[in-house]
């Protein structure tokens, strides 16, 4: 089998060093580089080097334009329509509102649907974060973050997966509609 990693002598130790301080060697980061070579399937490694040698400087700065400015700006048209014209209809019983960027779990629920003096979460997340929903799991952050959201208002965050606007994960619903009982006959866990 060939090998077409670099031997750096007795630089080695310090390098290693350097990458465990940063965690530049954390499987979240060469995981994630391993997944993309899964995805490109290159048939050679000069194939896998040649992707990178075409990307341009230019290249890098319109990605990042274009993931800033157009996919965020499709991101809130996305959100919009899968509150108002699909959760808001479904459930008209709730009073959606965005959520308030100072709070800890803004990041993390992007909708907060009032039922009362309580209150369900809701996070949007594009079909292509997960091209199988069923299988995301939440970050330790997020799980915090909807706990704590939990302790506040009371009622569960639920995360609804949008293609094209449309709800994806339609047990979704289901799942809200149940929460939305739960809140309203005063059923609370302790």
């Amino acid at each position: 089998m060939d090998k077409y990693s670099m031997n750096f002598g007795r630089k080695e130790r310090v390098l290693n060093y350097a990458c465990q301080t940063y965690q530049l060697s954390r499987p979240s980061k060469v995981g994630a580089v391993m997944a993309l070579i899964r995805v490109c399937q290159p048939a050679s490694f000069e194939e896998w080097q040649q992707a990178f040698r075409e990307l341009t400087e230019k290249d890098c700065i319109d990605y990042i334009y274009n993931l800033t400015i157009n996919r965020t700006f499709d991101g809130y048209l996305r959100e919009k329509s899968v509150i108002n014209d699909g959760l808001a209809k479904l459930f008209p019983s709730l009073r959606f509102e965005e959520s308030d960027p100072e709070l800890d779990h803004a990041g993390d629920i992007d909708y907060i649907a009032k039922l009362g003096d309580k209150a369900i979460g809701i996070q949007i997340k594009p079909v292509t974060a997960s091209a199988n929903f069923g299988s995301y799991s939440l970050t330790e952050r997020m799980k915090a973050s909807f706990e704590s959201f939990k302790e506040q208002y009371g009622g569960n965050v639920f995360i609804v997966f949008s293609l094209d606007g449309e709800i994806a994960n339609k047990d979704v619903i289901i799942q809200i509609r149940e929460e939305i009982g739960r809140l309203s006959d005063g059923s609370l866990p302790g």
